[in-house]
């Protein structure tokens, strides 16, 4: 157990690791190129060494210096060791199958630790194959959309469906009501994939036809609708990974719920199917602006302004909006904790159940600070206080959690003790010590 008190105003400029999904992804990108990629103002975290060490053994160069990745890309046809030692990082393990998984006539051995460590439930969910012999044969590509009751595809299937259809050099069409952290998109468009993504609906009709439409009980439900067509190559590029939302986002609340604060933080990124915590936190009430916004290398990014504010206002929150900071969630219940009034926290049914877990043991600890929160089918239900009490968190995974209750035992008053640092330490390198817990 950590001791951690209530925390004094944050001041000054801060950074934050580079978004931890998107730097894993821009490597692959730069592995999967012809030609140099180069990874700028990138500082290299547990993770993206893991995984860079991962695309060694697999026969691409690559090596960070000067606060950048340089990768010589090795193409879409390059080959892999059937001796597979994969990343840690469950999200880097899971980019690393998408890759390997292009090799149809190689038994691959990944070792025996393939149910303690996961590897063996991800490829039975996320693959298609077989074991033989102790040995994972991938089976034919399997690029058929599975859209969700809410009407999107799932992340890491969507993330699957784009990296199987390049590295397989075949042709995709997802239709989706909305679309969930999809930065991938983005980056593979730049990086030179024949891809685009559109909207349709309802904004591609006039104001009087749009009228008529709800007049005549008429729905026009927008779309998001990606298009990519058979890959040949892909192009190395120069690229920026902006900075981590869910780093931000801690950095965020603390400065709003602590009297006297002013922070500025730099660069982080602000895809809007990534980045929605910024907007509930504002729904909130919360004092942040966004400045030096910035559209490139595919994407947007720019720098957040923070000013400690008034007391939040407890508001509803869409699963629409919901599923654009996953991650966030148990944040965005520590700034419900402090709000007036009531919060919901509203996911799909389907997420919600994935969540679970999660969801038990993030309300199992706000109640034993004294807060009022439900658990229901759909969610969360705060209702919020003006002081919270000190308490001792604890929690088993995800990391995401940890961060959680670090920064609500900074805003609590008394001593709060928190269970296993260490997580959150190789999930979120240097953060614990912006945010004054270690």
């Amino acid at each position: 157990m950590t001791v951690i008190h209530r925390g004094q105003a944050l001041k000054g400029e801060f950074t934050v690791n580079p978004d931890r999904e998107m730097l894993v992804c821009a490597l692959a990108l730069g592995a999967l190129a012809r030609g140099r990629t180069l990874l700028e103002e990138c500082p290299a975290t547990p993770v993206s060494n893991n995984f860079a060490e991962w695309l060694h053994e697999n026969g691409v160069s690559l090596q960070h210096k000067s606060n950048a990745w340089e990768i010589e890309g090795v193409g879409l046809q390059w080959n892999s060791s059937p001796l597979q030692t994969l990343p840690k990082n469950f999200f880097a393990k899971f980019i690393a199958l998408c890759i390997l998984s292009r090799d149809h006539e190689t038994c691959f051995d990944f070792g025996t630790q393939t149910a303690e460590d996961g590897t063996e439930a991800l490829l039975q969910e996320h693959f298609q194959g077989s074991w033989q012999n102790s040995r994972w044969l991938f089976g034919e590509v399997d690029l058929k959309v599975r859209i969700s009751p809410s009407g999107e595809v799932p992340h890491l299937s969507k993330i699957r469906l784009l990296l199987q259809a390049i590295v397989h050099e075949r042709s995709l069409y997802i239709e989706e009501k909305t679309s969930c952290r999809d930065q991938l998109s983005s980056m593979l468009t730049y990086f030179g994939a024949p891809l685009t993504v559109e909207q349709s609906g309802q904004e591609e009709m006039d104001e009087l036809a749009r009228r008529m439409a709800r007049l005549q009980g008429q729905k026009q439900d927008r779309k998001t609708l990606t298009k990519l067509a058979a890959c040949k190559f892909l192009t190395g590029k120069d690229y920026f990974v902006p900075g981590d939302p869910t780093e931000a986002t801690a950095l965020t609340l603390q400065a709003s719920l602590l009297p006297d604060s002013s922070i500025t933080i730099r660069n982080i990124c602000l895809n809007p199917s990534r980045a929605g915590a910024f907007n509930a936190l504002k729904r909130m009430g919360a004092e942040l602006e966004v400045v030096q916004k910035k559209e490139r290398f595919g994407d947007q990014f720019g720098s957040l302004r923070v000013q400690s504010c008034k007391r939040m206002v407890g508001r509803k929150m869409t699963s629409e909006l919901l599923l654009s900071c996953l991650e966030e969630i148990p944040l965005l219940a520590v700034a419900a904790c402090l709000a007036e009034g009531e919060t919901i926290l509203r996911l799909p049914e389907h997420v919600a159940a994935e969540q679970r877990v999660l969801l038990d043991c993030l309300a199992a600890n706000l109640k034993l600070a004294g807060i009022e929160v439900g658990v229901y089918e759909e969610g969360l239900v705060v209702r919020g206080r003006e002081e919270v009490d000190a308490n001792a968190f604890t929690y088993e995974k995800p990391a995401a959690l940890g961060l959680a209750f670090a920064v609500l035992a900074r805003v609590a008053h008394g001593q709060s003790d928190l269970s296993q640092l260490e997580p959150l330490q190789n999930e979120y390198p240097g953060l614990l010590e912006k945010l004054g817990v270690a």
